[in-house]
Parts: structure tokens; sequence; C-alpha cells
């Protein structure tokens, strides 16, 4: 009776058992998910870490120009006669940990400057030759910040919220925001009230795309979309 209790057990663990060709059949199905579902999982985790540094960084800057209104007053009372470093100083660094600031000189910014959309190249480090002179801050969490003052009436803010990281493209890991001292309209802008906003501000969500978040265009208006859309980007966004 042990005898045949032993065999029957002896069998039903050989019929449990998996043979090495079978180990190795699983594993190589296992992989070839793998290979074709991490692109899309690195991707999509990409997308997310990009909105959430986006919207910190949009919510930070909000705060700061909070703090200097509660002490500066309004944005119509600031002087907006300073260059772009001295006006972020007093105004825009009160709610932020500054690493460097490196005013116009070289640094706090990547080395490949920034890529449009399209492959263009739109500026150079440290100068941003393409858009103006730059003033340049490196904050503590990796960010850096660029600021372009247009004239006496806005300011142009780049954000890149992955610092050195690549691709260093418009859209993609660089955004543009608008800060003004009253309404402003243009090609890219029908901003009614002073404040901060994504530029594109004021467009429709099909003007957004064909001024600027297309594959073929800068990638400056890609921030106001992902805004519009609820803080996502979705399946027509331009993402590479």
């Amino acid at each position: 009776m042990k005898e045949v209790f032993t065999t029957v057990m002896w069998n039903n663990q050989r019929k449990m058992a998996f043979t090495l060709a079978e180990v190795l059949i699983t594993l190589g199905i296992i992989g070839v998910v793998a290979a074709l579902t991490m692109p899309a999982l690195i991707g999509n985790y990409r997308k997310v870490q990009t909105v959430t540094q986006l919207k910190k960084m949009y919510s930070a800057m909000h705060q700061s120009i909070q703090m200097a209104q509660n002490e500066y007053g309004d944005i119509v009372d600031w002087d907006w006669t300073l260059n772009s470093d001295e006006f972020f100083q007093k105004y825009l660094s009160l709610n932020f940990s500054v690493l460097k600031n490196c005013a116009q000189g070289e640094g706090c910014w990547n080395k490949d400057g920034g890529f449009q959309l399209s492959g263009y190249k739109y500026s150079d480090a440290p100068s941003f030759a393409a858009g103006g002179i730059a003033s340049k801050i490196s904050l503590s969490d990796g960010t850096y910040i660029a600021l372009i003052k247009q004239d006496n009436n806005h300011i142009h803010i780049h954000v890149d919220v992955n610092g050195d990281k690549r691709p260093n493209t418009y859209g993609i890991d660089i955004f543009v925001m608008t800060l003004t001292l009253k309404e402003y309209s243009d090609y890219a802008h029908n901003i009614p009230v002073a404040g901060l906003y994504m530029f594109g501000h004021g467009l429709t969500r099909n003007d957004v795309k064909s001024t600027g978040c297309d594959k073929n265009k800068s990638g400056f208006t890609c921030g106001e979309l992902i805004l519009m859309d609820s803080w996502d980007i979705r399946k027509d966004y331009p993402w590479k």
C-alpha cells in the first residue's frame, strides 16, 4: 500500500512540474509582452511626471506672485522698469528655493539650449540668443527658470521642468508662461487682465494647437493645452 501511495505521489509531482522547454517558452512570452508594453508604460510615466512638475511649478509661481502682491501691492503697481533679473529677485523669488542665480551669465540652463517641437533650435545656452537676453535661475529641485522681459508690459517665463535632462524641447520638458501688467492680446495671447498665464492663454483649443502645440510648430503653447485639458496629456498631444 505504501509503495502504491509513493508511486501515485511521484506521478502527481511529475505532472505538476514544468519541463525546461515549457519554462523557456513561458519566459520568452513574458519577454515579448514586456518588450511591447514597457515603452508605453515608460511613456505614460514620463507624461504624468511632466504634468506633475509643470503643475507644481505653475502653482508655485502663482503663490510667489500672491506673496509679492501682499508685500508690494497689485501687479499693476510693481516696478516694471526693472530688468528681468531685478524683477525676479524682487517679485518672483519669494516662494522658491534658489540654488543659484546666474543672471545673464553662464549656467542655470541646459547646455543644449532649447529645441522647438519641429526640431528647430530656438535658443543657445546661456544667452537665449534667438529669444533675447534671459536671466536664468536654478532651483534646488533641479528646475531651471529663464525670464525674458519682452517690454514693460509683459514677461515670458521659460521653465525647464527637469533641468539638464533631455530632450530639452518645448512642449515636452520646457514650457512658457506669460506674466502681464494688464490685458494683452497678440497672435498667441488673449489675456483679459493682469496676471500669470500659460503662453497661448485665451486662444481656442484648435488655435492653441495650430499656433504652437503641433509637431511642426514651436511647442510654446503646449502648457496651455495641458491646462485646458484639465492637466492631462491627451492622445492628440504632439508627444515625442
